[in-house]
């Protein structure tokens, strides 16, 4: 994986289980490269990663979080296969830190530390809304591209992710903050609440140890500062 794009285009193809990617330090003992000989000047290792324990010399991707770490290479585990091809010319594609999502054919952004307004002014800037949801499967890949620390066991707001969803008037009549229709929802169970007077945005939840299911949707004051947030927009 040559860079950020590669490594959000794997993660999304993946299932829930860790797998194995090119890396290793066999071909050249103590020092980590690429099994097909590609540069490796992109890496994404898990804190304390790679360990120095004798026999983990191979690389996989950990589910959720998307980070490596060194496992022994006798160990079995689904895996993932590259092959050079012909280049395809792409006229249109992601900025720089954006990821692209093939089923939808829209790039996504993942900000941090907003406001729901604060978050969808800066989308704005970045030519694009927080981020509108049409099915299981964008879901999905949203929640996977968003940071997970796998030591944070809290249900806090570090969490949490804002989304375009949102209502001034009450709990029924939801709408995308980038004019789509609402026609797709994954709400948490008791949500939307409507605990709160003035208007109701969405939140992500993207913490396993929070009361309801991961990937779920909650409603949330506009007002809070969540941990994440995701722009949304097409490639140019």
């Amino acid at each position: 994986m040559a860079d950020i794009w590669h490594q959000c285009i794997v993660f999304a193809e993946q299932g829930n289980e860790d797998f194995w990617i090119g890396a290793n330090r066999l071909l050249t003992p103590g020092i980590w490269g690429w099994i097909d000989g590609s540069p490796f000047t992109f890496t994404d290792w898990d804190k304390g990663q790679p360990n120095n324990v004798s026999g983990a010399d191979c690389g996989s991707m950990t589910i959720p979080g998307g980070t490596w770490t060194a496992n022994p290479c006798y160990s079995e585990k689904p895996f993932i296969c590259s092959i050079n091809v012909a280049p395809t010319p792409l006229p249109k594609k992601c900025p720089n830190n954006w990821c692209f999502f093939d089923k939808t054919g829209y790039c996504y952004f993942v900000g941090t530390n907003k406001t729901w307004g604060e978050s969808e002014d800066y989308c704005i800037s970045q030519n694009s809304h927080l981020a509108s949801i049409h099915s299981l499967d964008e879901n999905s890949f949203v929640t996977n591209i968003i940071p997970f620390n796998p030591n944070n066991h809290a249900c806090n707001v570090e969490q949490f992710a804002w989304i375009g969803l949102f209502t001034v008037t009450n709990k029924t009549d939801w709408r995308w903050i980038d004019g789509t229709s609402y026609n797709y929802s994954l709400w948490a169970p008791g949500r939307p609440s409507g605990v709160y007077s003035i208007a109701y945005c969405v939140v992500l939840w993207n913490g396993p140890s929070c009361s309801a299911p991961l990937e779920t949707w909650a409603d949330g004051n506009c007002g809070s500062v969540y941990g994440f947030y995701i722009c949304k927009k097409l490639p140019s």
